[in-house]
């Protein structure tokens, strides 16, 4: 096979992929794109020994395998890009219950004009013993997902602690990459760490369970962290010790707040005795043990008024069902609370606020005490409503715009409206020759025109009944629930009318007329898309017959049955 390997071309790549169904051995096919190696091929071996499926095929080697496994693979197959022959590596391959040393060698695949356009690897040296049961290939992927998805960093070593297997976030954690690694001693990379881990590896062989436990160690960039460690022997089916499993988090983080909290109660009320927050300690029940000086000049409360009370207390009454959602006993498994209520003042003014509640945990886990941070979020708010109110409205006239409009018309369709509308009628309104009023007046009488037409299009609908501006000069009204077309009849001709009437801006007099186009739900249709379409064509054929006058859809229908 080797003579045949050495002068491989592209060309040959369906009689690599006939061997390759053939061969115990894993045999990889990757696709050169650029700076990216896609998987071509791979065999059934080779679908277990990277723990991928079919499904992975066409994908990139870094959208399959964990960061760290992928940056070590393409550095091997940049080496065969660079030096334009096969090269050979070794690595260990890890399943539940065994080791191997596995060799790969990988061969460039040139085209006509001798560019590397795929790379085959081929791993041997793979008992398939281990991989021949399904139960085995199944743990094996059980195995993978684990280690390679859970939060704590994971390594296997052998029992003098060096580095078998190693997954994501034990890199991350430690900032290493699978290279430097790779064959290494868990002492090469924290030697001060080796007096006291013999002594614990030592316990393991005899048998010994041990805690979980706490130390101080290194990252790569020097930084110190802690850790809390979980250290496992496990045996084989002898009995001996094979393998150690570590198990570590870390707690940096954690042990550092919970150091300044605990070891200065008294500073750390120094800080809120001067912070604008609102901050308060609270027992497990939710009685105020301490309240910032703070609540003083923001609520109008002194704090000894809340000492001693439910933290509770002055929360908006709509708002309590936010805090029993948030309910304290959470922080048993949560970090961290937060939630937006509104509170009362002394004065009965209400004001927005965002609060955090942090618990102050023991060594055990445990907490009895509550940190409630609260700050003041009112501005914010406002401004929130600010910016929706613009997002649903049209910025000239007020109105609401087509999006909300089109929204709510498809609301009432739907039924999801909280009154039930049976019969509704939809006008679209456009001004006539309105572009005539901007060449001769200009622009900004134009602005205040539609302006205008928006409050008298208000006054002459109903008070359920909803206006919009579409675009330009041309409008939209939703009538709800009418009990016949003559409703309609009768708010069109008030609009019309209102429209006709003079207009006094900037010193300019003159008239204005619009046309209107009028369908009826679910008289015309019971479809919403037909009903808009309807009231366009009736629309369009109002304009057509002269200014100021409405048509309805129905009316169009019966003209033109009459024309037969």
């Amino acid at each position: 096979m080797t003579p045949f390997l050495n002068v491989l071309k592209e060309d040959d790549l369906l009689l690599l992929k006939e061997l390759g169904s053939c061969m115990s051995d894993c045999l990889f096919i990757m696709k050169v794109e650029g700076s990216q190696l896609i998987y071509e091929y791979m065999n059934d071996s080779g679908y277990e020994l990277a723990r991928l499926n079919r499904k992975d095929l066409g994908k990139s080697l870094y959208e399959c395998l964990p960061e760290s496994e992928a940056a070590f693979l393409t550095n091997q197959y940049e080496e065969v890009l660079e030096l334009h022959h096969k090269i050979s590596y070794k690595d260990t391959v890890v399943f539940p219950d065994v080791q191997y040393l596995a060799e790969t060698t990988l061969f460039p695949l040139k085209n006509a004009q001798s560019h590397i356009t795929y790379i085959l690897a081929v791993t041997k040296n793979i008992s398939m013993y281990s991989m021949k049961s399904p139960e085995m290939r199944h743990l094996n992927r059980i195995f993978s997902s684990y280690t390679e998805n859970t939060e704590e960093a994971f390594a296997l070593f052998d029992v003098d602690l060096n580095f078998l297997r190693i997954n994501e976030s034990f890199y991350r954690i430690f900032g290493y990459q699978k290279s430097e690694l790779y064959a290494q001693s868990w002492f090469v990379i924290n030697p001060n760490t080796q007096e006291d881990f013999l002594k614990l590896i030592k316990k393991l062989k005899t048998g010994m369970k041990l805690k979980r436990f706490e130390y101080q160690m290194q990252r790569k960039n020097g930084e110190w962290m802690t850790a809390s460690i979980g250290l496992t022997a496990i045996t084989d089916e002898n009995g001996e010790y094979t393998r150690i499993v570590m198990i570590l988090e870390d707690i940096s983080e954690k042990v550092n707040t919970k150091k300044q909290l605990v070891e200065s109660e008294n500073r750390y009320r120094l800080i809120a005795d001067h912070s604008q927050d609102l901050i308060k300690i609270i027992d497990r029940e939710g009685i105020v043990q301490y309240a910032s000086p703070s609540h003083s000049h923001v609520l109008g409360y002194e704090p000894s008024d809340l000492v001693g009370n439910k933290y509770i207390e002055h929360i908006y009454s709509e708002d309590h069902k936010v805090i029993k959602e948030h309910s304290l006993s959470l922080l048993t498994d949560l970090q961290e609370l937060r939630y937006e209520v509104r509170m009362i003042k002394n004065n009965g003014e209400i004001l927005w606020v965002e609060t955090r509640l942090t618990p102050v945990k023991n060594e055990e886990g445990g907490y009895t005490k509550i940190v409630s941070t609260t700050r003041d979020i009112t501005k914010r708010k406002r401004a929130e409503d600010k910016l929706r109110q613009l997002a649903y409205t049209d910025h000239l006239t007020g109105l609401t715009n087509r999006r909300v409009f089109e929204d709510y018309l498809s609301d009432i369709h739907a039924g999801r409206t909280e009154v039930q509308v049976n019969k509704f009628a939809l006008i679209y309104l456009d001004g006539d020759q309105f572009k005539s009023v901007n060449d001769e007046f200009g622009h900004n009488i134009g602005d205040e025109l539609l302006i205008y037409i928006g409050e008298r299009l208000r006054r002459a609908v109903r008070k359920e009944d909803i206006v919009s501006r579409v675009g330009g000069d041309e409008f939209a009204i939703l009538l709800p629930n009418i009990s016949s077309p003559k409703e309609a009849e009768s708010v069109a001709r008030r609009i019309i009318d209102s429209i006709r009437e003079l207009f006094y801006i900037q010193d300019h007099t003159f008239t204005f007329t619009c046309s209107l186009g009028i369908s009826i739900y679910p008289d015309d249709s019971n479809e919403i898309e037909d009903i808009q379409k309807f009231a366009d064509q009736a629309l369009y054929e109002a304009k057509k017959r002269g200014r100021s006058q409405h048509i309805f859809y129905s009316s169009l229908q019966s003209e033109n049955q009459h024309s037969y």
